[in-house]
């Protein structure tokens, strides 16, 4: 593992992993270049094959949920773990080798800077993003840079570096993507620093566990509480 000096932070990774047997010992492995095994949590959402059992066989934590019940239910257990743990520093990293390891240590530097509340990985060279999801990102990118006021670069971006003491001040309620958002706008509202990372784009060919309508009818739902609530002075 490569060691960073004067590390004074305690910073975990937290993988929600669903049906990624073929990649966990894979993306472990190259994880642990970087984080050490026992500051690692692996939260299974309800996955059929293999998954819990290579991560624990790896030596990680894992919390496993007895049926799919969605990446915001998956984060949210992994976020109780960790401010459990009392973990400083959270980064999240999906299971499936579309965000790669060899970024970790941007973020890691960001967290010994403390320079900053959120850390979110930017895209910026998306050519190998599907054409909807570039799309659906700008639409998504946009909509939250004008409620937030905030430059929002890659708004669907999952590989985030977040600091605990703000997060674990929030009452966050989203069960699937859309809690990614809610926690973001929530995290903003109450004067977080955002900060980007260029990262690499990385896209496997089997499908995407996002669900296209249903996941889009719960950002616009998310983005209209929201402003319900600011208006309301409740935020």
């Amino acid at each position: 593992m490569k060691v960073y000096p004067n590390i004074n932070q305690d910073i975990w990774l937290l993988i929600p992993a669903f049906n990624v047997g073929r990649h966990i010992e894979v993306l472990l492995k190259q994880v642990f270049e970087y984080v050490a095994a026992d500051r690692i949590i692996v939260v299974d959402d309800g996955s059929t094959d293999e998954t819990a059992n290579l991560a624990e066989a790896n030596g990680v934590a894992v919390i496993s949920n007895s049926r799919n019940m969605g990446k915001g239910i998956a984060l949210h257990k992994g976020f109780e773990y960790i401010f459990e743990h009392g973990g400083d520093w959270i980064i999240t990293i999906d299971g499936d080798l579309q965000h790669n390891p060899d970024d970790l240590p941007a973020f890691i530097s960001c967290a010994l800077s403390g320079s900053s509340d959120i850390v979110i990985g930017d895209r910026t060279n998306r050519a190998g993003m599907p054409l909807d999801r570039r799309l659906s990102n700008w639409l998504s990118s946009l909509t939250l840079s004008l409620v937030t006021g905030v430059k929002i670069k890659d708004g669907q971006c999952g590989y985030r570096l977040l600091r605990t003491s703000k997060l674990k001040r929030l009452e966050l309620y989203a069960s699937y993507y859309d809690f990614e958002t809610e926690y973001l706008l929530k995290m903003l509202s109450m004067g977080a620093k955002l900060e980007w990372v260029q990262i690499e784009t990385i896209y496997q060919k089997e499908e995407s566990s996002i669900r296209r309508f249903s996941d889009t009818v719960r950002f616009i739902k998310m983005i209209i509480s929201h402003m319900f609530r600011a208006r309301q002075g409740n935020i």
